[in-house]
């Protein structure tokens, strides 16, 4: 469904470059959309998305960006209480790029690497060569 909603800048994220704050805002409404109106299985809440409301399904109206048509279309499902998603939270603007191994390290238990962070395109040393 994200990609539905965001196909024309599915490369640029994918190659590295930051998610746009626009994008970000729709998924984090995508993501609280489904989460209300899931109803606890799968199935339950497939068959919710195939429904068809005033000629068009839930996952149309979802897709055509009308979050909050569908919550109130819906209803409040019961949830999955095993879920262990949270929300989204804001992007920190740090002064450096956000690298995929940031996320990976803040989501285990565990420490993964206690040095720094990763920062690409960092220049460690500059070279200049002298032509005689």
């Amino acid at each position: 469904m994200t990609a539905q909603l965001h196909s024309s800048d599915r490369l640029n994220w994918t190659q590295g470059e930051t998610v746009k704050p626009e994008n970000a805002r729709q998924v984090a409404a995508l993501h609280e959309t489904i989460s209300y109106i899931d109803r606890g299985s799968h199935a339950k809440t497939v068959d919710l998305l195939e429904t068809e409301f005033g000629g068009r399904t839930l996952h149309k109206i979802i897709t055509d960006g009308e979050f909050a048509v569908a919550r109130r279309l819906a209803g409040k499902g019961s949830g999955r209480p095993t879920a262990t998603w949270t929300k989204m939270q804001p992007q920190k603007h740090s002064g450096r790029q956000d690298h995929w191994t940031d996320r990976v390290a803040a989501q285990g238990e565990e420490a993964v690497d206690d040095g720094a962070p990763f920062v690409p395109n960092k220049v460690v040393k500059k070279v200049k060569f002298k032509l005689k």
